[in-house]
């Protein structure tokens, strides 16, 4: 999941909020974190990304049948 975040631009601190990962400064202890909306729309990306690999390996495979 790390590569597919990274691979759709997803900011470290975001990827690591999404992941459940901490860091060890003072200043991540502060406020409440990402909302959901932002971080939802980072995971869509990796939805869209998933979805459009699936789609064109499916279109090579058929070609290397036929």
């Amino acid at each position: 999941m790390k590569d597919k975040l990274r691979n759709t631009g997803c900011p470290e601190a975001i990827s690591m909020a999404i992941l459940g990962h901490g860091t060890n400064t003072v200043a991540a202890n502060y406020g409440s974190g990402y909302a959901l909306d932002v971080m939802r729309e980072h995971m869509e990306k990796v939805w869209t990304l998933r979805s459009y690999i699936r789609v064109h390996q499916s279109g090579t495979r058929r070609q290397l049948k036929g």
